[in-house]
């Protein structure tokens, strides 16, 4: 998995900014498997290594906000210019 997670969003004219969605998250290793903390979002998650423990908090995260596939944030947008819609995640 790819811990970064950064994309950039970039604005009308050169503003831009840079996004690091997991950059927040705590990874502790344990004798009995590996802990995260997100504290941003307040959540937790245990599993046998780091990739498991990153997406069961980013799963934990979309199902917070309620989004999740099958939400209107993932359908494509009915507005706008002609292929402007875009998933949320």
């Amino acid at each position: 998995m790819q811990r970064g997670h950064e994309f950039t969003v970039q604005l009308p004219g050169e503003d831009g900014y840079v996004i690091k969605l997991l950059e927040g998250v705590q990874i502790e290793q344990r004798d009995d498997g590996v802990v995260g903390r997100w504290s941003a979002f307040n959540l937790d998650a245990k599993g046998a290594n780091e990739d498991e423990v990153y997406r069961q908090l980013l799963s934990a995260l979309q199902e917070q906000m309620g989004a999740g596939p099958g939400s209107p944030e993932f359908e494509p947008s009915t507005s706008g210019p002609s292929g402007a819609g875009r998933a949320a995640w």
